[in-house]
């Protein structure tokens, strides 16, 4: 990291730390942070590690995708609301039903059969 992106993530680091201001940022917020040159950890610190607009992303991967010089609409795409979940098992697949809120692609699931709970994996698509 040069001395310019180590300045401007330890001035944030400490102005958000005096302030008391971490809160949740937006994806736009994050990658206008991202190309100013903030470094991911002053980031993550100053939204409190909490990204609104990206429900399937952590806040981590939201700062990953902005580093990768992804767009804010790419990225936005990329951590939408699972809209239609299934989980898929070895013995067949199941919508889930329950709250989507914090679903994620890939994240654990289960679903019914004669024989109790059979654990899955989401799929979002």
């Amino acid at each position: 990291m040069n001395k310019i992106n180590r300045g401007i993530s330890i001035f944030l680091v400490v102005f958000f730390g005096l302030t008391g201001s971490a809160v949740a940022c937006t994806v736009k917020e994050v990658v206008q942070m991202a190309r100013q040159g903030a470094g991911e950890r002053a980031i993550l610190d100053r939204c409190d590690r909490k990204i609104s607009g990206a429900p399937r992303c952590s806040a981590r991967e939201v700062v990953e995708l902005a580093f990768d010089e992804k767009s804010e609409s790419e990225i936005r795409d990329q951590c939408r609301r699972c809209e239609r979940p299934t989980c898929v098992t070895p013995q067949g697949d199941c919508r889930i039903t329950m709250s989507m809120e914090r679903i994620t692609d890939g994240g654990e699931c289960h679903c019914p059969s004669p024989f109790g709970w059979v654990p899955g994996l989401t799929d979002c698509n």
